[in-house]
């Protein structure tokens, strides 16, 4: 009970933190077992059930999902019968870079490695609507996507985006704007956050799109944060 109140569950969405990130810097994530048990209690006196919630888990963040929050029964994993997003598109992209040998992430090879990637990175910018664009002419995909997201209710919704044009897919609408997101593994630098698309050999590069989309900044800390 807390202030009056009793708990019927406990939610914890996005579990594999517990697993990820409790062992590094949240080391309270890994707490979230105990707590939950002896402060969220039903009205029954006895802890809540609590549900862990994840779609990115793999079988070994499970098992340590289990053990950190206490959850030994095997049986308790419920997973989905197939794990199939025809929706998601993934393309590995490989980028070649002239680097010195020898030298590790020097500052020369870090920066040859990070203008490759950021024009590389311009690039699929530019490529996004002609992706999409193949995407929604292929019609088993489509299908197949259709199926698995409107098995009870509507199957002749479509999951294409309404009056797609490649050439205005950039443009701004009040309604229908396109967004998207770049994750970066730094804060600065060839690699980070706030310099990836503004150093001074990919800042005339993107001078086209700039015109086109607002790009904002995100970091994990509350410095420097930048949200347009």
């Amino acid at each position: 009970m807390r202030f009056g109140h009793y708990f019927s569950y406990c939610v914890i969405d996005e579990a594999h933190c517990v697993s990820e990130w409790g062992h590094d810097f949240r080391t309270s994530y890994l707490r979230l077992g105990d707590n939950l048990r002896k402060y969220c209690l039903s009205s029954s006196g006895e802890s809540a059930p609590f549900f862990a919630l994840t779609a990115t888990a793999s079988y070994d963040v499970l098992s340590d999902i289990q053990r950190e929050l206490g959850i030994p029964d095997e049986t308790a994993i419920v997973r989905l019968e197939s794990l199939n997003r025809p929706e998601i598109q993934f393309k590995i992209i490989n980028t070649f870079a002239d680097i010195i040998a020898d030298r590790g992430l020097s500052w020369n090879n870090r920066k040859a490695l990070g203008e490759v990637k950021q024009t590389q990175l311009i690039n699929e910018l530019k490529n996004i609507p002609f992706y999409y664009e193949a995407f929604s002419n292929d019609e088993n995909l489509i299908q197949e996507a259709k199926q698995l997201f409107f098995k009870t209710t509507d199957h002749e919704k479509d999951i294409r985006l309404p009056n797609f044009n490649k050439a205005l897919f950039f443009d701004k609408t009040e309604t229908e704007s396109n967004a998207g997101l770049v994750f970066c593994p730094h804060r600065q630098g060839y690699f980070g956050v706030l310099n990836s698309l503004t150093s001074p050999g990919i800042a005339p590069k993107i001078s086209h799109l700039a015109k086109k989309i607002n790009v904002g900044t995100f970091l994990g800390s509350a410095v420097n944060n930048i949200i347009k």
